[in-house]
């Protein structure tokens, strides 16, 4: 036959190999037309068969190439082995010698993430921790430990459907049921701890590699989380301008107070002074608390540049814990203001 290799028939391309991407449906490539391009429709594919079953079926691409389109998604969590039997005949008379083999995964369990998030150092005494999966998990409980410090603490593991909770809170209707996709669904399992938690202390969640899915033997890799909750409430520096001291020059603030959790914003007004006086801007003092700068508070005031100042906030001001912090002093000053002349060229 005319441009057709010689020699026997081999496999060039088996995919997917290793885990499949997503939606990437099993494809095998000869080195060799099995078919002319007109037999398509009337030939079956060749016998290949794939372990576990799934429901669909081989088709051809081209004259050398078939692929599995399956009826749904494969299910999660998968080893599948492909079968290609020896004695396949290309269109020149030639065989596959003996037979070819491959296997491929399906998506894999992960953890897509916690809420919050891994490292997190300000939980409440009643916090819950959210763990989410890229698939539905069995008998969760059964896998994690968690510890506080060096102790096994009590706690329970549920599904909690976040999307419909989310929903609620938005006050919208509630979303339509989630599908099974390559890509995988996302299922969050909520810890919940069996008495309040201590402050300050260290908290350790780990996820051991025995962990399945619902739909396939492929175990979790395991994984171990750490937060810890929040201490003791104090305020710890103050810096002119804060989250702004990438400017060059600071000389009318606001002024950022540093704490170890995050102030209430409520029991902060009215509560901070400066000497010399400055009017305090209650209506713009805000608080926030994130990994990457700290707890912080953000106090506007008439504050005069080129000016230094003691700021004070009285004691009993609490976080968002309820805590009190004892009364705080600090000093900053601010810098001048920069000379400018601008020159009217009219």
């Amino acid at each position: 036959v005319p441009n057709v290799p010689a020699g026997p028939v081999t496999v060039v391309v088996a995919k997917p190999q290793g885990e499949a991407r997503w939606g990437e449906h099993p494809a095998i490539t000869f080195n060799k037309p099995l078919i002319t391009l007109g037999d398509r429709d009337s030939t079956p594919p060749p016998p290949i068969e794939m372990t576990p079953k799934a429901d669909g079926a081989w088709h051809w691409i081209g004259s050398s190439s078939v692929e599995f389109v399956p009826d749904h998604d494969l299910p999660y969590a998968t080893t599948f082995t492909v079968v290609v039997k020896a004695g396949l005949t290309a269109i020149d008379g030639e065989k596959l010698a003996k037979p070819y083999t491959y296997t491929f995964d399906t998506l894999r369990p992960v953890i897509e993430r916690t809420e919050p998030r891994d490292g997190y150092p300000w939980l409440a005494p009643d916090s819950k921790i959210d763990v989410t999966f890229n698939m539905p998990m069995k008998d969760v409980d059964k896998h994690i430990v968690v510890t506080a410090g060096d102790v096994r603490v009590p706690f329970t593991a549920a599904y909690v459907d976040v999307r419909a909770e989310r929903a609620k809170k938005n006050h919208q209707p509630p979303p339509p049921p989630q599908q099974h996709t390559p890509s995988g669904m996302s299922t969050t399992y909520r810890i919940a701890f069996a008495s309040p938690l201590k402050p300050a202390t260290k908290i350790t969640i780990a996820v051991d590699a025995s962990l399945t899915g619902t739909e396939g033997p492929i175990p979790f890799k395991g994984g171990t989380f750490h937060f810890e909750v929040a201490g003791p409430f104090q305020f710890t520096g103050v810096t002119p301008c804060g989250s702004w001291g990438e400017r060059e020059r600071c000389s009318y603030g606001p002024i950022t107070l540093s704490a170890t959790n995050e102030p209430d914003a409520d029991s902060l007004r009215g509560h901070v002074h400066f000497k010399p006086d400055a009017v305090v801007d209650d209506d713009e003092l805000s608080t926030y608390a994130n990994m990457s700068t700290g707890a912080r508070a953000s106090v506007s005031a008439k504050l005069r540049p080129g000016t230094k100042y003691v700021v004070t906030v009285d004691a009993g001001v609490k976080d968002v814990f309820g805590q009190a912090a004892p009364a705080f002093t600090g000093t900053f000053r601010l810098d001048d203001v920069e000379p400018a002349l601008d020159i009217d060229s009219d």
